[in-house]
């Protein structure tokens, strides 16, 4: 037997160590019914179809989130469009408000500076 970086190399298929990391995500995909009962060791291939298995959860998973945030974005968008709100008019009315503050700040340094 010889040991590399938690590869265990024996005659026929090479064990892994498994990390509680991947007997979680074993678990997830229900390969053993809890953390308890998955070995200590388990052949490389059991340990990269149970990743692949994940990461595939994990993409449906990020993809029904896509989808409702697109849903969610959308109707907000379609509640601002009826109540009349755009980009540009809300920038026009920020900038119309900065130059209104700076037409006062201006005309009370006038008026101070003449007193």
């Amino acid at each position: 037997m010889h040991k590399r970086n938690s590869i265990l190399c024996t005659l026929g298929t090479p064990s892994y160590n498994v990390s509680n990391f991947n007997k979680r995500i074993l678990v997830w995909v229900k390969r053993y019914p809890s953390i308890d009962q998955v070995p200590s060791q388990l052949p490389i291939e059991v340990i990269q179809q149970a990743h692949t298995k994940a990461r595939i959860r994990v993409c449906f998973i990020m993809m029904i989130f896509s989808i409702l945030g697109l849903l969610i974005s959308a109707q907000i968008g379609k509640r601002d469009v009826a109540s009349g709100k755009n980009i540009y008019t809300e920038r026009t009315k920020w900038y119309n408000e900065i130059k209104e503050k700076a037409n006062r700040e201006k005309q009370e340094a006038l008026n101070a500076g003449k007193e």
